[in-house]
């Protein structure tokens, strides 16, 4: 008996080590991953390419019409917050000099823009980040040109149904906790395209949800001081801070708001707040900060929490909004190539366009042309919508979908009740 397990064991080991000969003699398929690598937006979005990478490798690869070929990664520093001339450089040069078959990352929608270009002269397939509409109206005015252009998720249009969440639950608790009536809400938005239709939906949305706008503020991404900006916000009396900030300036805004004790609970879309080094990098003083992000440990789909331990075990931080994204994209890209049967891209783009993936995230689905957008992912209940997270005792909570159900239904295990600041509660004790 332990000889024909032995036996059989040795002969899986030939058929094994024969699959990954095979495997390593095929042609790779090379895919660029580009992004600006010297912000950790970069390494993370490499990091999320690289573990769907190793696990679609290891499972054998992808098949293209019978072949089972290997995935290799370009990575690509295309410096986008900082030039949209070098990434456009950078793009062009990995796909002519490093021969590139297919594009994946980048997100600052000035960038990828300029970058969408290069990808439609020379008809290669892209998958980026950038949440900016005019993405996806270029497919809708001019499809035969960028048909060959695909967003990882959804718009910044679009993603306004989950985006104002924490509002209606902090005006709720500083009515109740501190006596307001009318709730102020100071605005903070980055001086950035993507951000730029946000000037009116953030207003409109949050004066909607009952509360009074005291004042829009819109420092650069990459702003290294926002004091000026947080004391002219304490002196308009808000007590609730929506921002929405991607870039570096998202931590300089949260450390001062910790250093200047500002009276009004810090929340919306900081995606610095959503990184696992969070409060280490504010130094320990960064709890009660609310964002919106991504996705959390709790129980999304079926493939939420592996994948989250897994990166977790492997990288020792969270997987983010940058890393997320494009480790799902990669197996979602595997299905449509295996759907097309080819990397030609104009198979391939018809087979993403019905494609119906499930993966860590939520349900990615394409929009059609009969949308404004097409080319992008829906959002809201059944297809990507994230969670809210605050920083309570230095841990990383969702706390909303709410526990109880009352968005569409949706409860996860592990959400919590959200906190407003002490200092805050402290300093309106007593005003209105």
């Amino acid at each position: 008996m332990t000889r024909k397990i032995l036996l059989v064991s040795l002969a899986l080991m030939g058929t094994l080590s024969f699959g990954a000969q095979v495997l390593a003699a095929a042609k790779p398929i090379k895919i660029g991953a580009i992004g600006p690598m010297t912000h950790i937006s970069g390494t993370m979005i490499v990091r999320g390419l690289s573990m769907a990478r190793d696990e679609i490798n290891q499972a054998g690869g992808i098949d293209v019409g019978g072949e089972k070929r290997p995935i290799e990664l370009v990575e690509v520093d295309t410096n986008e917050l900082l030039s949209v001339t070098d990434a456009v450089t950078a793009l062009e040069r990995a796909i002519t000099v490093d021969k590139v078959d297919l594009v994946m990352g980048a997100w600052r929608t000035d960038s990828v823009l300029a970058m969408q270009d290069v990808g439609m002269d020379y008809k290669k397939f892209m998958l980026t980040l950038g949440s900016g509409e005019s993405l996806g109206k270029r497919v809708k005015e001019n499809y035969d040109r960028y048909k060959y252009w695909f967003s990882m998720y959804t718009t910044n249009i679009d993603s306004q149904q989950v985006l104002f969440t924490s509002v209606p639950q902090f005006r709720d608790m500083v009515k109740k906790e501190l006596g307001v009536d009318k709730v102020k809400v100071a605005i903070v938005l980055d001086k950035a395209l993507y951000a730029e239709p946000y000037v009116e939906i953030a207003r409109k949305t949050i004066e909607e949800a009952g509360c009074e706008v005291v004042g829009l503020w819109r420092p650069a991404m990459v702003a290294k001081d926002m004091s000026a900006e947080l004391l002219a916000i304490k002196d308009r009396g808000a007590h609730l801070i929506w921002a929405f900030t991607s870039g570096p300036s998202g931590l300089v805004l949260c450390k001062q708001w910790a250093d200047y004790k500002i009276p009004a609970a810090l929340i919306g879309v900081i995606l610095e707040a959503g990184l696992s080094t969070f409060m280490k990098s504010t130094l320990e003083t960064g709890n009660y900060i609310s964002t919106w992000t991504l996705m959390g440990p709790v129980p999304m789909t079926d493939k939420t929490i592996p994948f989250w331990d897994k990166f977790v075990k492997i990288y020792n931080v969270f997987p983010d909004f940058f890393a997320s994204y494009p480790y799902d994209n990669l197996h979602r890209l595997k299905a449509a190539i295996e759907q097309a049967g080819s990397l030609d891209p104009d198979k391939l783009i018809h087979a993403m366009e019905k494609l119906v993936y499930v993966g860590a995230v939520g349900t990615y689905r394409v929009m059609g042309m009969d949308t404004d957008t097409p080319h992008f992912c829906p959002v809201g209940h059944g297809a990507l919508h994230g969670v809210a997270i605050q920083w309570q005792a230095g841990q990383f909570k969702v706390i909303w979908p709410p526990a109880d159900g009352s968005w569409h239904g949706a409860k996860y295990e592990g959400v919590v009740a959200p906190q407003l600041p002490p200092h805050m509660v402290e300093y309106w004790k007593g005003k209105k």
